[in-house]
């Protein structure tokens, strides 16, 4: 084996073992109704949240979400911000979060439900 090879093989060696070491393993799932329209509802993601599927439990309706507070709160959204139109999910993976990690969700009908699917 070639002095490139042998470099190639343990790179690879080395990706796989971090990989394999820092696999989500620990589901968790955070179910939040949105009672009043237009509302921003923040979710906080627990410690260590290495990926996150977000949708809406009801697909008639669309939703907003951002990453910073205020950003969607009242019917015109003041921030930057994702819309996750009607049915769709957003997933977020290969996640290296802080302790306070949080998603902040609004929707234009009051009484949806949103639903998180963290790993951990």
């Amino acid at each position: 084996m070639s002095r490139e090879e042998s470099i190639a093989r343990r790179i690879i060696l080395e990706v796989t073992a971090y990989h394999e070491n820092n696999k989500a393993r620990i589901p968790r799932i955070i179910n939040k109704t949105m009672t009043e329209a237009n509302k921003e509802y923040p979710l906080a993601l627990p410690a260590g949240a290495k990926k996150f599927t977000i949708k809406m439990r009801e697909t008639d309706t669309a939703f907003i979400m951002a990453f910073e507070r205020g950003a969607v709160d009242g019917a015109t959204p003041k921030g930057e911000y994702s819309t996750v139109p009607n049915g769709d999910s957003f997933s977020e993976v290969d996640l290296q979060t802080a302790n306070d990690f949080k998603i902040y969700v609004a929707c234009a009908v009051a009484g949806k439900t949103i639903e998180v699917t963290v790993w951990s």
